[in-house]
């Protein structure tokens, strides 16, 4: 609707000119294909991220089955598929503020992790284009991190996620202080 009054009110301007000033038609008509040229485009870009960020959409199940994977490989101590699945500039940000790059994770958390159980609950998933996307989530985990109990339990958790040749890889993997939401919006699903 605000792009057909644009393109309405941007004809009449054109069109009508001011007194004095020639203003012939094919210039408003030109002009009014390009307003609604980019109307039609900027509607179609708002579908493509709408149906991208769906709960319901490939890229977001993708993205969140990856993200499982992780968490499965973790449990399981499998530096393997860990590495498969982190891009190789991954980078890790740890609940207390460490910056851990991905040979790191892939060498030591078979070794020092005990990860024996997880839950991912009150995801988003934000689709910067086709091939790129943030997921944000509420992480429980259960078990030891380098020897020590792991606590708290509860965090925030993000990760940027890059499909590369078709195999999506996770590029970064934040952990932050766990509040539950307060905001109506984000309760209800709504961003």
């Amino acid at each position: 609707m605000a792009c057909q009054d644009q393109n309405r009110k941007a004809e009449e301007r054109l069109t009508r000119g001011r007194k004095g000033n020639d203003i012939s038609e094919q210039p408003a008509r030109s002009l009014t294909g390009h307003v609604a040229g980019a109307c039609d485009l900027w509607t179609d870009i708002v579908k493509a991220r709408d149906s991208l960020m769906s709960p319901k959409s490939p890229l977001t199940s993708e993205v969140l089955e990856a993200e499982q994977r992780v968490w499965e490989a973790v449990v399981r101590k499998d530096g393997i598929a860990l590495g498969e699945l982190f891009s190789d500039d991954y980078l890790e940000i740890t609940l207390d503020g460490k910056r851990i790059v991905r040979a790191e994770v892939v060498e030591q958390s078979p070794v020092v992790d005990e990860i024996t159980g997880y839950a991912i609950d009150s995801e988003k998933v934000v689709a910067l284009n086709a091939d790129t996307a943030i997921l944000s989530y509420h992480l429980t985990l259960q078990g030891r991190c380098r020897g020590v109990e792991i606590s708290p339990v509860d965090r925030w958790a993000t990760s940027v996620w890059s499909r590369q040749n078709g195999v999506w890889k996770c590029c970064l993997f934040q952990q932050s202080q766990y509040a539950p939401e307060t905001s109506d919006a984000l309760r209800k699903g709504h961003t």
